[in-house]
């Protein structure tokens, strides 16, 4: 019997009865649709998302299942069922993957530990003042104006049209999980850290903004917002209320290509321009 490591609580819930099957296959994760969600079975060591199932099987050990697309994939009494293998949960860790106000995040440090993470690629260079990577260029033109518009409308109390603005990056970029994205996610926990009036405001305007428009990007990109919208995000994240460290620089580079680098720029967009918007009167 193999073990799951670790598991979020709200992906815990999930595990304890349903019927599904194999979304995806790739080297780390093994995507499983359950109870109309995805949640992802992955290697030990990887990074943790509101949908993982960390594993005691390492990469190459994951990869000789030869786990395939549509493979009937089951779950009780907090055990997974794919195939002929039964993953136990029991004696997992169990995380919470809602993160609690702690109070607006000192915008310094997010941005010294997204600096550390030294990530050229992605949305990283237009929150850094750093000049656009050639591959991508137009996204990332079209990226730096609507954060520009978003910014303008947020410091005017625009709330409103700063969500309409910022959830024009939906589905922006390349990966499982393209960097507008990644950015929203990260705009929106930024948003439960920060707090206050502004904050609030815009986390309610992105959720009607985003929340009927999911199928504009990937399954797996949808899944990881939905949770973001609910208040869920990644260990990662949750970690950030905390003075960013070593630690947590190591774990947001090693998310993807960029995306960790990504849900820390929204992180900072936040950081600089929600709070402002709490000063202003007539917001709306």
């Amino acid at each position: 019997m193999e073990r799951i490591l670790s598991v979020s609580n709200y992906a815990r819930r999930l595990i304890d009865g349903g019927r599904g099957s194999v979304h995806s296959v790739y080297r780390k994760t093994v995507n499983l649709h359950l109870g109309g969600v995805l949640l992802a079975l992955q290697a030990k060591g990887t990074p943790s998302s509101p949908l993982s199932l960390e594993t005691d099987r390492s990469e190459t050990e994951l990869q000789a299942y030869c786990f395939c697309r549509g493979q009937e994939v089951s779950t009780r009494n907090g055990r997974l069922y794919v195939g002929e293998l039964v993953f136990d949960a029991h004696d997992a860790e169990i995380w919470n993957a809602r993160l609690s106000p702690s109070g607006r995040p000192d915008a310094a440090l997010v941005e010294s530990c997204l600096r550390r993470c030294g990530k050229s690629a992605g949305f990283s260079p237009l929150l850094l003042g750093q000049p656009l990577p050639e591959k991508g260029a137009e996204a990332a033109a079209f990226a730096r104006e609507m954060l520009s518009e978003g910014a303008r409308f947020l410091t005017a109390g625009r709330i409103a049209e700063a969500a309409t603005t910022l959830g024009g990056l939906l589905g922006l970029g390349e990966g499982l999980t393209p960097s507008g994205d990644d950015f929203l996610c990260g705009l929106l926990a930024g948003c439960e850290m920060c707090g206050g009036a502004a904050a609030e405001a815009l986390r309610e305007a992105l959720r009607q903004e985003l929340r009927g428009r999911l199928d504009q990007t990937n399954d797996i990109s949808a899944s990881l917002l939905r949770c973001a919208l609910d208040g869920l995000f990644g260990r990662a994240l949750t970690e950030l209320g905390k003075v960013p460290t070593e630690c947590s620089v190591r774990e947001f580079a090693s998310i993807g290509h960029s995306s960790g680098a990504d849900s820390l720029c929204g992180v900072l967009f936040a950081c600089r321009f929600v709070g402002e918007a709490d000063g202003i009167k007539n917001m709306e």
